[in-house]
């Protein structure tokens, strides 16, 4: 057979609106998008994308987010998604960097 590896790479985070992963937290049916709501309520969510390697191939489950968030959030998240949620990709973290790193 052969060895199977899961490698869990961290890509950042994601500062959203605390109704973004429990809708329960409030009344208002928009407040996932942050609208209305005081970005003092922001949370940090990780991001993150697994890289399987296996005898017979490689695969990359959620293809997180590369280098271009850094730089152009706006554009790489759609206007709509950056209005909700807001990156924090350090150097080194974008998934095509760390794809890079391990070869």
């Amino acid at each position: 057979m052969g060895t199977v590896a899961i490698h869990m790479l961290h890509c950042g985070e994601v500062g959203v609106d605390p109704a973004v992963p429990d809708r329960s937290v409030s009344k208002n049916p928009l407040a996932f998008t942050g609208l209305f709501r005081s970005s003092s309520l922001r949370i940090w969510l990780p991001v993150r994308a697994y890289l399987i390697t296996a005898p017979k191939g490689t695969v990359l489950v959620d293809t997180s987010w590369n280098s271009n968030v850094r730089t152009h959030p706006a554009a790489t998240l759609t206007p709509f998604l950056y209005f909700a949620s807001k990156p924090k990709l350090p150097q080194g973290q974008a998934v095509n960097e760390q794809l890079a790193s391990l070869g």
